[in-house]
């Protein structure tokens, strides 16, 4: 599972994409609704990546990001310490 999201003065917006054992292809782009920070498109898009995941059934992930930020949150060698993001690591 690669995922990715991002802001700008444009919008924002993330994408997930899944690949299979048998390298089938599953790819979810998204324009997320309200003013989000970066951090926070990435956790949206881990969200929908995990919606996707559950959806298709899979039992097993990878996931790969390019925010640390994240990634050291999930894996709980950072603590969160603003609100926001706090919220989004309850959900998953």
């Amino acid at each position: 599972m690669h995922i990715d999201g991002a802001s700008n003065n444009r919008g924002t917006g993330a994408g997930v994409v899944l690949i299979s054992p048998e390298d089938t292809l599953h790819e979810c782009v998204m324009s997320i609704g309200f003013p989000a920070t970066n951090n926070e498109t990435e956790y949206e898009a881990l969200i929908a990546s995990l919606c996707l995941a559950k959806g298709l059934g899979v039992e097993e992930l990878q996931f790969y990001n390019d925010s640390m930020l994240v990634i050291n949150q999930l894996n709980r060698e950072y603590i969160s310490r603003e609100h926001q993001m706090l919220k989004y690591i309850s959900h998953i």
